[in-house]
């Protein structure tokens, strides 16, 4: 099987409760929406996952894991809100976002059920392999939001917001 890459929305928020330089907020995919960048949707509950979760890296090198995280279903969105560990890797990776260098999340994922209708694909089980914070997203509402304690100040970076 073929592991495909996709992109999806991302949010930093800080930590006020658990111990970690930060939490990782994102929208891995929304079911039946289309992708912006190439005419695909995953059908609902198409997306399953190892009972211990996926890898999030960066820029989806496998040399630079992150986190573990296990994704859920909430409002047919596949989500995930994970702890960032007070690493290097990790405060190096939060300043990417903050500072507008990473702006999205992507997806690995292996196809195994697919069709065409009216020359979309659709997506009916497939297998998240891994997730990636990246610098490029290819579906139009994905972004990253990072904000601080106050989460008063608002900066919109290519329509994409971020909190500082």
């Amino acid at each position: 099987m073929k592991t495909e890459i996709r992109q999806v929305e991302i949010r930093l928020e800080e930590d006020n409760e658990r111990r970690g330089v930060g939490l990782l907020r994102g929208t891995l995919l929304t079911y039946n929406e289309v992708a912006s960048d190439r005419a695909e949707m995953f059908l609902p509950g198409a997306l399953s996952w190892p009972e211990n979760g996926v890898v999030i890296n960066i820029q989806h090198d496998r040399q630079q894991p992150v986190t573990r995280v296990i994704p859920e279903v909430r409002d047919n969105q596949v989500v995930v809100d994970a702890v960032l560990p007070d690493t290097q890797r990790a405060r190096d990776l939060k300043t990417l976002i903050v500072n507008g260098t990473l702006t999205g999340m992507s997806v690995e994922f292996r196809a195994r059920i697919e069709d065409q209708v009216n020359g979309i694909r659709r997506i009916s089980s497939a297998d998240l392999v891994r997730a990636a914070v990246v610098d490029q997203a290819s579906y139009a509402g994905s972004g990253v939001e990072a904000r601080h304690r106050d989460g008063n100040q608002l900066l919109r970076l290519g329509g994409k917001r971020l909190w500082l």
